[in-house]
């Protein structure tokens, strides 16, 4: 009775964490789809919040993540071809892993791009990241690529340590955009092959 008890209860809490997973995933979706949106029709927050003010956006944007989540956890993941038990997985990478991993990256796009940070070619890679993250957990991508979620994990620390050292080396010596650009590029595949490579791994030994 008690280890049925304690299996149930487990079950239990897997699947919260997998449909708050999805939640936070879908809604981050959402948010980047919708100012991807905004800032290719060229509209702000001040022009959102004059026709709508932002508070009911936020809503209206939890409010869509909780019924896409909904019908993924009620057999949309299965009408889709996706793995049902990736949802958890996918919000961590979305949300967290990947954007961290190509940060050298979104630093060099803000820096010579229009928009900086939150311009259309950073928020670009943001979608990216999240088609990856739909491929990589739901879709069997990691399986295939033969990557454990521990490497993009390295890869997630190895982007924080080498984005600070592009930002921090953009901010002093204020180098042309061509450098900038070289920078972010090498720090960007620095940090994919101490990944990937397995170099943390080995450190560790």
């Amino acid at each position: 009775m008690g280890q049925t008890g304690r299996a149930n209860g487990t079950s239990l809490l897997t699947g919260l964490g997998r449909a708050f997973g999805t939640t936070v995933g879908v809604a981050w979706t959402t948010i980047l789809v919708g100012v991807m949106v905004a800032r290719v029709a060229g509209v702000t927050a001040a022009d959102l919040e004059s026709v709508v003010p932002l508070e009911v956006v936020g809503a209206g944007v939890l409010v869509l993540a909780v019924g896409l989540a909904s019908w993924l956890e009620d057999g949309g993941y299965e009408r889709l071809g996706a793995d049902p038990t990736g949802g958890a997985q996918f919000a961590w990478l979305a949300f967290f892993y990947l954007p961290l991993a190509v940060l050298p990256l979104r630093v060099g796009l803000g820096a010579t791009t229009a928009g900086g940070p939150t311009g259309v070619a950073a928020l670009s890679v943001q979608l990216g990241c999240v088609a990856l993250a739909v491929w990589l957990s739901l879709y069997g991508g990691l399986d295939r690529l033969g990557l454990e979620t521990r490497r993009v994990g390295h890869a997630a620390l190895a982007g924080v340590i080498f984005g600070v050292l592009t930002a921090a080396i953009t901010t002093v010596l204020e180098p042309s955009d061509a450098l900038v650009a070289l920078v972010a590029l090498v720090a960007q595949l620095t940090a994919l092959w101490v990944a990937v490579g397995g170099v943390v791994d080995r450190l560790r030994q």
